[in-house]
């Protein structure tokens, strides 16, 4: 169940504004998902619809109807992640 408070940051992670001000950035569908977990890319939080991955403790099972408030998208997928920006190295 997600409270009104992270329904809110979610959304406002869809502005670049609050994306670079919290360090953030928001992923969405299966395979984008998995293919940035399987990354270098530090992982914030997984919101998914049914548990298929094992990251209990950033892991949190919500029901199609959350996934679609917190989704920028018209048919949401069942996953949903938030993950790290990378800091740039400066060479």
């Amino acid at each position: 169940m997600l409270s009104k408070s992270q329904i809110k940051f979610i959304t406002r992670l869809k502005q670049k504004k609050y994306r670079v001000q919290e360090g953030l950035f928001i992923a969405e569908g299966l395979k984008t998902v998995t293919e940035l977990l399987e990354s270098s890319l530090e992982l914030y939080h997984l919101f998914t619809a049914t548990s298929f991955y094992s990251y209990a403790d950033k892991e949190t099972i919500v029901s199609e109807i959350e996934l679609k408030k917190i989704s920028s998208l018209k048919t949401p997928n069942q996953v949903l992640a938030i993950f790290k920006i990378p800091k740039q190295r400066l060479f």
